[in-house]
Order: C-alpha cells, then sequence, then structure tokens
C-alpha cells in the first residue's frame, strides 16, 4: 500500500513545482496572431498614394512578378514587395524568439524532471529499505510464532502433570490420614 506524502514533503514539492512553473514562461504571441490581418489593413507603402483597400489595386497583389512592358518592376510591386519583406522579417524575428523561449522551457523542464528523479529515487530507495524491513519483522514473528506454539504446548504439559502430582499427594495425604496421625504424635 502507497504512503502517502508527509505535509513538508508535500510543501517542498509544491514549492518546486512552482518554481519550475514560474521558470517555464508562455512564450509571447507574434504579432500575425494578434490581431486578424486583412487585405484592409495590410500597410501600404508610403510611396503610393492614399491608406485604405482600394478595388484597383488589388490586382497589384495577385503577381508580385508582374512586369510592365519596359521589363521593369512597377511601383505597386515593388511596394508589395517591400510589405512582404519587412512581414518575413517580422514573422522571422517571432520565429527566433519563439524558438529561444521553447530552448528555455525545454532546459527549465529538463532541470524540473531531473529534480523530480531524484525526490523518485529517493522515495524509491526508502520505499525498498521499507520493504525489507517489513519482510525481515514478518519472518521473525512467523519464527516466533512456531517457537512459541511449541513452548505453549510443552508448559500446558508440565502444568498438567504438576496439576496431578499435587492432587496425587492432596489424595494420598487425606485416604492416609489416619495411619500418619500416630507418626507425627510421635514426632511432636
Amino acid at each position: 500500500m502507497a504512503r502517502r506524502l508527509s505535509g513538508p514533503a508535500k510543501a517542498s514539492y509544491a514549492a518546486r513545482t512552482e518554481a519550475l512553473r514560474a521558470r517555464l514562461r508562455p512564450a509571447p504571441r507574434p504579432a500575425y496572431l494578434r490581431a486578424p490581418l486583412s487585405r484592409a489593413a495590410l500597410p501600404l507603402a508610403p510611396s503610393l498614394p492614399g491608406a485604405g483597400y482600394d478595388s484597383r489595386r488589388s490586382e497589384a497583389f495577385t503577381g508580385l512578378r508582374r512586369r510592365g512592358a519596359s521589363g521593369v518592376v512597377s511601383s505597386e510591386t515593388t511596394a508589395a514587395l517591400r510589405l512582404h519583406s519587412s512581414l518575413h522579417e517580422e514573422l522571422t524575428d517571432e520565429l527566433v524568439d519563439m524558438a529561444a523561449g521553447l530552448k528555455r522551457n525545454a532546459y527549465a523542464m529538463d532541470a524540473g524532471v531531473r529534480e523530480s528523479l531524484a525526490v523518485l529515487d529517493g522515495v524509491e530507495v526508502g520505499l525498498e529499505r521499507s520493504l525489507a524491513g517489513t519482510r525481515s519483522a514478518a519472518d521473525r514473528a512467523q519464527h516466533l510464532h512456531k517457537v512459541n506454539r511449541a513452548g505453549c504446548w510443552q508448559t500446558c504439559m508440565v502444568l498438567a502433570a504438576v496439576t496431578l502430582v499435587f492432587v496425587w499427594m492432596v489424595a494420598l495425604i487425606r485416604l492416609n490420614r489416619n495411619r500418619l496421625a500416630p507418626l507425627l504424635a510421635q514426632k511432636t
């Protein structure tokens, strides 16, 4: 049967768990998850006139490699490329931050698991000692029971023999009282 943790051991385990939880900070939410983005919410390059969504400009986002007749990249495409490049840079920075947070949390979790393993090893050693002590005590009790059981019968037999001898002596004294009276009178 498993033994429950004592109060101090339980408090120590809870404190270590809280310390581990404090070290495992959640990673910050990436910018693209903080607020939903729509095409209308995407920032436009400052070189483009207007800041709102224009159905005529939506055609610029359909093909980033769209070139004019002369083979030169249009200003709308350049603006879209700049926008996508900046979004790519932000996502890359966030990915690096998230990877660093994941690594930090993995190391903290590893340290916590190692501490828990040390505690579990100590508990296992204690349980093995307790089990060995219990087995030893059970063996001693069984041996004493066997010895006492045989000793009990021997004691009962001796008591029965003493009782029989006592009863026999009392019976002899009572039956032979008349014969012994003159002998006792002579000695006194």
